[in-house]
């Protein structure tokens, strides 16, 4: 530990924003969505105006929140971790994303030192427990975290399905969309913790009333734009097969939720998708989180890609 030839220390927002979303960027372009790529770029374009005018950005303060570590081996940053404080079940916890090093300093333990020297820095914050994603087509990544004392806790896909106006195909299904009765939320409550984990899948957006099916819930959603009511998705029999519900997170992209019955089968999951699919009508992306363990032809068939499987690990301090 001691002939590390590099040094770690905490981000400078001002004087690294610029290099970290170069770095970031290069290593992990080909699993970003649009958002992704377009935060990197206004990070760079603000990480230049702050070295170019450092009086300003000090008078008006840099626009982005980075924390973490940075390796560098001089001037140059060899390698980069970011942090996200957050908190669950009223405990101090902390993500850990964006480990990534220069491809021509890999494999000389760059990775590992940053993540003790966060361990470290969130020990002395008092933070429970740090969580991380990995990607398993990196298994060398997974055993890295494994061998620091990380467990899995669950794998999960995401998949991304394009924008309404670069798809090319009808989308045809007996399958129609109600809204749901008194009787049925229970039922869909619990099995929506179960597919949804909070205690896994904290980052997703949830929110209070994300099961009350109210009037005035419905009302307000539609003016703040912000969050479709919850809907099932019914066979031609009259029975229901899924529950869903889309979020709009972000400016270009929207979170979609579903949660089929216990008895749905892999057919009726996809005409289920395809009644969700036919009724969306905007030019966002839609983005589905689903247990590593579904089918992936039941996607793959109603023109979602698959955009990446990862690992969710954690460890406590």
């Amino acid at each position: 530990m001691d002939s590390f030839p590099y040094t770690i220390r905490p981000i400078d927002p001002e004087k690294d924003a610029e290099k970290i979303a170069k770095l970031i960027r290069s290593s992990f372009r080909p699993w970003f969505d649009y958002d992704n790529i377009e935060y990197l770029n206004q990070l760079e374009r603000e990480g230049k105006k702050a070295l170019l005018h450092p009086l300003w950005t000090k008078l008006m303060g840099f626009p982005y929140n980075l924390s973490g570590v940075v390796c560098t081996d001089q001037d140059k940053i060899a390698g980069v971790i970011n942090t996200y404080p957050f908190y669950l079940n009223e405990r101090k916890c902390c993500l850990i994303a964006n480990v990534c090093t220069e491809p021509e300093y890999r494999n000389r333990g760059i990775a590992a030192h940053m993540i003790l020297e966060v361990e470290n820095m969130q020990r002395k914050q008092g933070t429970y427990g740090l969580y991380l994603q990995a990607r398993t087509e990196t298994a060398d990544t997974v055993k890295m975290y494994r061998n620091r004392g990380f467990s899995v806790t669950d794998f999960r896909k995401t998949w991304i399905y394009p924008a309404k106006k670069q798809v090319q195909q009808v989308i045809q299904t007996e399958y129609r969309i109600g809204n749901i009765p008194v009787t049925e939320k229970p039922l869909l409550e619990s099995m929506f913790q179960v597919r949804y984990p909070r205690s896994i899948l904290w980052n997703l957006d949830y929110k209070d009333e994300l099961f009350d099916t109210s009037l005035i819930t419905k009302i307000n959603r539609f003016f703040s734009l912000t969050h479709d009511c919850l809907y099932r998705i019914i066979n031609p029999e009259g029975d229901t097969k899924l529950w869903y519900s889309i979020q709009h997170l972000r400016e270009n992209l929207a979170q979609l939720w579903v949660v089929p019955n216990k008895s749905t089968t892999e057919t009726e999951m996809k005409q289920s998708l395809k009644a969700i699919l036919r009724s969306w009508n905007s030019k966002k992306p839609l983005k589905l989180d689903t247990p590593a363990a579904d089918s992936d032809d039941i996607y793959k068939s109603v023109g979602f890609t698959l955009q990446q499987t990862l690992a969710w690990m954690w460890k406590r301090l």
